[in-house]
């Protein structure tokens, strides 16, 4: 269980994520912002800013796992919307899984939440189980996609981005329903 200082700490990040005009934080503007020394930062996060970093993903990554999504269509653009309003947040953080290597660590945390998703509200991706290089493959194009629309190199609306990751899901549930008939 983590504790309420732990909390405390991914909150605070949270939101110096949403005001800060940095590209990406560093631990001297969390502590220097909290009124906390490095020291007190290292004790609860000893893999420093990529730890904490790595753990408030993980826990909205869970926040969303007990959200209700009628379907993946539902689901994408949930996830669209939430990283155009956190743009700024959502440029930081990519940053920062970019710098320390950590974009496998993503993807595994975005395979374990296509797995969690209800089998009835994605019936495309039932089989993902004996089928796991459909699975990485639905993974990366997920994190592939919102990755470069966040970054700008995509410079279409979030429904547009919502259709092409909806097309994601579709051309992954032929493609299995074709390996499910052979």
């Amino acid at each position: 269980m983590q504790s309420a200082r732990v909390q405390y700490l991914i909150d605070s990040l949270i939101e110096l994520l949403q005001q800060k005009n940095k590209k990406v934080l560093t631990v001297n503007d969390i502590t220097d912002a909290l009124f906390i020394d490095t020291d007190t930062f290292y004790r609860y996060f000893p893999g420093g800013i990529s730890e904490i970093y790595q753990v408030c993903l993980h826990q909205l990554f869970q926040k969303l796992k007990q959200v209700d999504f009628s379907d993946w269509h539902d689901l994408m653009a949930y996830c669209v919307n939430f990283l155009d309003t956190n743009r700024l947040a959502s440029k930081s953080v990519l940053k920062i899984l970019k710098k320390y290597d950590l974009m496998d660590w993503l993807l595994q945390e975005v395979k374990d939440f296509i797995m969690t998703y209800p089998a009835g509200q994605r019936p495309f991706l039932i089989n993902l189980r004996e089928h796991p290089q459909s699975l990485e493959l639905c993974a990366s194009e997920v994190i592939f996609t919102l990755q470069h629309w966040i970054e700008g190199n995509f410079r279409p609306k979030g429904a547009d981005i919502v259709e092409r990751l909806d097309l994601t899901g579709m051309v992954l549930g032929n493609n299995l329903m074709g390996n499910k008939d052979e």
